[in-house]
């Protein structure tokens, strides 16, 4: 065993010690490490798994994590952990190594990549962050050129230009798939006087990371006594160091945003409202908040901040205000100062943080909670997580979580707290009645919508609504009162609002009427449903029937509300329109807002899955299907046999993988013309591909070709899985002797494969194919192609000539 890994294991079972691991196993001291050091030494380290782990299950996941040597771990890292936890609670050793795009570890034997810096300046897309050091000019006079400057230098050195941040984050392999992932954020970056910039390419995993990176340089230089100021933002730039090119609209948007700001902190431009971007944040690092503007300079932004109070806290263990006091001294700028002073107290007060930033709709979570009480299944991972994150918020959030759990899980619920605000105390002891069977949780909102919409578009109340407000007649004289208002609300009369009804139900029926009498849509309802049509629009849900009886109900409103039921269903249909222009603030701002969250930013996914399931079945053979197609197709009609010698190749491709057979069979009946067998279900995507290109080759019809397949398997061997297979080299080939695109396509493709440049990527102009060496360009960089798991050892394949080289 080498010395470092007996620290290794020393250090693990120190840990484990001293969070009293072996009392709670009934151990000694000198027992438990014995126990441990089986484990250890059962467990072989090897070229390919470098990396050895001691677990012990009855660590928790936080303790764990908050001895991991990463420098960012994501807010959902722990949830997911908690969700795989292997359900033995034996001590164990595991080795680990990083995974290659075949599902294979072990070294890489083959020449270096050339990810460097192309000589060429390139556009691509990136995630930036530009900074100024607050007072720069003041601070010079101040404390004279050699101390600002050394301090500065400091700065650079230390914060800046760092070594690429370790992260364990959480990688999106699909809309249902999520995996936690070790791994490094590549920062590039610059520095101009007292400007400094930092870059990444624009990559899904990339995106919560580095807004961390840029949470802990402000963090650094503040303890310094350097105060930053700073924007984020993303879209197509060509930022290259080495020529000193730096153009592109996401900086023009960073730098004017950095400067209308009046505060000691960062904003994210509207840029980061892309759906593919935001559905990334990491909510302990961003927060929705006004953030404050410079008089004259205010404008409709995100509305979204970097919440670098909270990484200063958890970094340093300290108050940040304290910091911000520090370096307050100039008086002429002291709003920047209490501006921040504000922010931060609020980071750290009870926020509720969650994937979407939205707060939770408590009505829906306590439908989820009944259901899954009445039918004794469990609830959905969805509200499972927001009950995590709402113990996270502290007291009252950790009251409501229980209190809801409890009910979820048939269990009788605890005692409603004192100290819970009014509205949440009546909420959970409406809670607590349903769940008895001593009365009904009534949804509400749905039964006002509708009885607006009948007033007003004379769309009759639906069996359900109906069965509710008759339901409702049975349960005392409050309920029976909200009942007939809405009844005779939409019947068309003029309601009053009962006296002495209990509190939230008068408010309730005052705001139904507001909206028939004065046209005053609810602002909260009207956010609601806008949010529903831009998930119909990114296709995670349609729009049900909630929604859209609000949007008639909103088209039979006077005044502006016609334009904005029209403008929300536009965004629903996916099409683009443009936001009304008679809506006023705060409304209109919105509204932008929501029209700027329906333009994707085009987000790199890590394509992990697609890359691993190109080389299934595709082993390489040496085989050349694009010869051997020609051969068969030459003969056919002219023999009944397949020629010997193409009868070998056959079987020397059918060979190699058993997924083959229904390949090899068609390929037979090009000559033999028996009917082709038919195509399974799993067939791996490489070979159904070739199926087609096949019954193409045998008609006389253009040969189809799927450019972005072949791109992903120039990918996979790129990073280790192995030579590209037979069935993408006769892809490639036709691709090699296409059109003049597709043929630049191919040479940049095969130079990718065979760890060539990375860029710049040919500048094409049919949009599939460039799509193609647009998305391959980023994911040739190691750093994004790369994740670190664990498999077995990678074989090496021996390289081929171009296929350019082929007659």
């Amino acid at each position: 065993m080498s010395e470092s890994e007996e620290r290794q294991f020393e250090k693990a079972v120190a840990k484990f010690l001293s969070e009293g691991l072996h009392t709670r196993r009934g151990l000694t001291g000198r027992e438990y490490t014995a126990a441990c050091r089986k484990a250890w030494d059962a467990c072989r380290a090897s070229p390919g798994f470098p990396f050895k782990v001691l677990i012990d299950p009855l660590q928790s996941i936080e303790s764990m994590l908050a001895n991991s040597t990463q420098e960012y771990i994501h807010y959902r890292v722990a949830d997911e952990l908690e969700a795989q936890k292997d359900p033995s609670m034996e001590i164990r050793c595991v080795a680990l190594g990083a995974v290659k795009p075949d599902l294979s570890t072990g070294p890489d034997d083959g020449p270096p990549l050339v990810t460097e810096e192309p000589d060429a300046p390139e556009t691509r897309h990136y995630l930036l962050a530009v900074f100024d050091v607050l007072g720069f000019s003041a601070r010079l006079q101040e404390k004279g050129l050699s101390e600002i400057t050394a301090l500065y230098a400091r700065l650079i050195d230390e914060a800046v230009t760092k070594e690429a941040m370790r992260t364990y984050t959480i990688v999106r392999f699909s809309e249902t798939q999520n995996g936690s992932v070790i791994g490094v954020l590549p920062v590039r970056h610059a520095h101009f006087s007292d400007t400094i910039l930092l870059w990444v390419p624009l990559v899904q995993h990339f995106i919560a990371p580095f807004i961390a990176r840029c949470g802990d340089m402000v963090c650094e230089a503040l303890r310094m006594g350097l105060p930053l100021r700073g924007a984020l933002a993303a879209g197509p730039a060509v930022l290259h160091s080495r020529t000193g090119t730096f153009v592109g609209a996401p900086l023009v948007e960073a730098a004017r945003l950095e400067q209308a700001q009046d505060w000691l902190g960062v904003s994210l431009g509207a840029s980061m409202l892309a759906p593919d971007i935001s559905r990334e944040f990491d909510p302990n690092l961003v927060l929705p908040y006004a953030v404050p503007f410079k008089k004259g300079k205010s404008q409709v932004s995100a509305d979204l901040a970097l919440d670098w109070p909270r990484r200063f806290r958890a970094r340093f263990g300290t108050d940040p205000v304290e910091a911000v006091r520090a370096v307050d001294t100039s008086p002429l700028h002291r709003v920047y100062y209490d501006n921040a002073a504000r922010f931060a107290e609020f980071s750290a007060g009870p926020v509720f943080r969650s994937d979407g930033l939205h707060p939770p709709h408590l009505g829906e979570l306590a439908d989820a909670a009944l259901n899954a009480r009445q039918t004794q299944t469990p609830l959905s991972r969805h509200y499972e997580f927001i009950l995590k994150d709402l113990s996270r918020t502290g007291t009252v959030g950790d009251s409501v979580a229980k209190f809801v759990g409890a009910v979820a899980q048939g269990r009788n619920p605890p005692e409603i707290p004192d100290g819970l605000p009014p509205g949440l105390q009546r909420y959970l002891r409406e809670l607590s009645l349903a769940a008895s069977g001593t009365a009904k949780f009534f949804k509400l909102v749905p039964c006002a919508v509708e009885a607006i919409c009948m007033r007003l578009c004379g769309i009759p109340l639906t069996q359900e609504v109906d069965a509710i407000l008759t339901d409702l007649e049975q349960y005392g004289k409050d309920s029976k009162q909200v009942s007939t208002f809405l009844r005779e609300l939409a019947a068309g009369g003029t309601p009053t609002v009962p006296r002495r009804l209990s509190k939230g139900a008068g408010p309730f029926l005052k705001q139904a009427l507001a909206w028939v009498n004065e046209g005053k849509v609810p602002s909260g309802l009207v956010s609601h449903v806008a949010e529903e049509c831009l998930k119909a629009r990114l296709g995670y849900a349609a729009l049900d029937e909630n929604a859209l009886r609000v949007l008639s109900a909103m088209e039979g409103t006077r005044g502006i509300w016609p334009n904005v039921a029209s403008y929300l269903r536009t965004v629903a249909a996916g099409e683009h329109g443009a936001v009304p222009a008679d809506v006023s603030e705060p409304l209109r701002s919105d509204l932008i807002r929501l029209n700027l969250s329906t333009r994707l930013a085009g987000v790199q996914p890590p394509r992990t899955l697609e890359i691993m399931s190109v080389g299934f079945g595709d082993p390489a053979t040496n085989v050349d299907l694009f010869t051997l197609i020609h051969e068969l197709r030459s003969v056919r009609g002219k023999v009944t046999r397949v020629p010997e010698e193409a009868e070998r190749t056959i079987q020397q491709f059918e060979a190699a993988a058993p997924e083959r057979t229904v390949i090899a069979q068609r390929l037979r009946s090009l000559v033999t013309n028996e009917p082709p067998t038919p195509i399974p279900d799993n067939l791996p995507v490489a070979l159904r591909m070739l199926l087609v290109q096949i019954e193409a080759a045998a008609k006389g019809k253009p040969i189809p070709l799927d450019p972005s397949l072949v791109g992903l398997a120039a990918i996979r061997t790129r990073h280790g899985g192995g030579a590209m297979g037979d069935c993408i080299m006769y892809s490639l080939q036709i691709m090699a002797r296409s059109n003049t695109e597709a043929t630049t396509l191919a040479n940049y493709l095969w130079s990718i494969a065979h760890r060539g440049p990375a860029g710049p990527a040919p500048v094409l102009k049919e949009p599939q194919v460039a799509a193609t060496a647009g998305e391959v360009r980023c994911l040739a960089d190691k750093e994004v192609g790369g994740i670190r798991m664990m498999f077995a050892e990678a074989k090496q394949q021996p390289s081929r000539g171009s296929p350019l080289d082929r007659e």
